[in-house]
């Protein structure tokens, strides 16, 4: 883990780059130091996601880009995978900076098939999803889509009114 902090020192510097790491074992880090048999994996491939972002030469296509482009798909599907609003977060974030930097150089073919090959990682990482999903008759799918298409509360259970709340802190 602290190997990627400071593969990104060349892109950060170094005062950012231990302010943030600082940031991250005071915030989260401690969980990771002090439970080492469940960590938690969104931070980790949060970084190496931010890494392969500024590694990968979006201007050719070779082999190695087109490889680097896959996993950076992949590792954005399983960010969303491990933490939903985190990820769609950073996935629109990721998508939003591919889009503002590609279309600064104007390459249109080298631009499609980056976002082509991002997008074939991100659903390699959601096959595990689609299939359990399709075993399972499509609850999950169905309560995203009811979710997303429903304004105000979700649940039908209501929670506690504010004379009852205070009746029970009393009691």
């Amino acid at each position: 883990f602290p190997f990627i902090w400071f593969r990104l020192n060349k892109f950060f510097g170094l005062v950012p780059l231990i302010i943030g790491w600082l940031l991250f074992m005071f915030n989260s880090g401690l969980q990771y130091a002090t439970k080492l048999w469940n960590p938690y994996p969104a931070p980790l491939l949060t970084l190496a996601a931010i890494y392969l972002l500024l590694i990968t030469d979006f201007k050719k296509i070779t082999r190695n880009n087109i490889l680097l482009k896959i996993l950076l798909g992949f590792l954005m599907g399983l960010i969303i995978n491990f933490h939903t609003s985190f990820g769609i977060a950073f996935n629109l974030g990721v998508a939003l900076f591919l889009i503002i930097s590609n279309v600064r150089n104007n390459f249109l073919k080298e631009r499609s098939l980056s976002f082509l090959m991002i997008a074939l990682g991100f659903l390699i990482s959601y096959i595990p999803f689609l299939l359990f999903e399709i075993r399972h008759g499509f609850n999950q799918i169905q309560t995203i889509i009811n979710t997303a298409g429903k304004y105000g509360a979700v649940v039908t259970i209501k929670g506690l009114t504010p004379p009852q709340i205070a009746q029970e802190f009393i009691y």
